[in-house]
């Protein structure tokens, strides 16, 4: 049905563009904004009350209002946060990058000045993605509707259905089968799937925890288990796992006191 990475990639970063307003929203949002996090040239300018504060508790809590910041001095710290945020983009592949890019890059190659104009231009990008966004939920949960309403086994139905988010889950591998042990997840005690998988020479399983996951349903009748999940040994990466199987075997799993 679609790349479920290319969608929450491109919803991470649209999303926050998106729920906007206007640019006088943005710039509100900088007065919450850590003293640490501004640009240090901006620093440099107030160094001498950056100082006072430090010897004071309030440096703990200090943010960028508290030294009373020109409109223009916010707007520079918008460009910097906008600059950022771009470089988050242009390292991932999501929808619509291509306009994106020519949209946002001046004729020398550098990302323009974030001003009302490039506001709107961002915003019509990322009303545009959730646009496809919603409708992309939308056909997924249609999809979920038919696994549980269709003629398909107990096991499929339980994992189209299950909302494993923040479950932690280990796998073993024992052709033909992939065993996947879940924790406990928002919705649902812990869980033990039996894939009876297509396993070949690019699937890979690892111990993770579940971010988002979804069940397709291949033209050739078999089905797939995505799911974005973040890798034990980086919590700060996030992985994709994908399982091709014919059919899934499910049971609850009792955890004794």
């Amino acid at each position: 049905m679609y790349s479920l990475r290319k969608y929450y990639d491109s919803f991470q970063f649209y999303y926050f563009f998106y729920k906007r307003e206007s640019i006088e929203q943005y710039m509100y949002i900088t007065r919450n904004t850590h003293i640490s996090s501004i640009p240090e040239y901006i620093q440099e300018r107030y160094k001498n009350k950056i100082e006072i504060i430090k010897q004071t508790t309030e440096y703990l809590n200090m943010t960028f209002e508290m030294l009373d910041p020109s409109v223009e001095e916010k707007m520079e710290v918008i460009n910097e946060d906008f600059r950022w945020r771009i470089s988050y983009v242009f390292e991932k592949d999501i929808y619509f990058i291509d306009e994106f890019k020519n949209d946002i890059i001046d004729a020398d190659g550098n990302i323009r000045v974030y001003d009302e104009d490039l506001f709107l231009t961002v915003k019509y990008h990322a009303t545009k993605f959730m646009a496809v966004y919603d409708e992309a939920i939308a056909t997924a949960q249609m999809l979920i509707e038919t696994i549980k309403n269709g003629n398909y086994s107990d096991g499929v139905k339980k994992l189209a259905d299950a909302y494993m988010h923040e479950s932690r889950v280990s796998f073993t591998i024992k052709e033909p089968y992939i065993t996947a042990h879940f924790g406990y997840a928002l919705y649902h005690p812990p869980l033990l799937f039996k894939f009876h998988a297509i396993i070949g020479k690019d699937t890979q399983v690892f111990d993770c925890e579940i971010n988002e996951s979804e069940v397709l349903i291949n033209p050739d009748g078999t089905f797939q288990y995505n799911a974005i999940v973040y890798a034990e040994e980086n919590y700060d990466v996030l992985k994709e796992i994908t399982i091709r199987f014919y059919d899934v075997e499910v049971e609850e799993v009792n955890i004794c006191c």
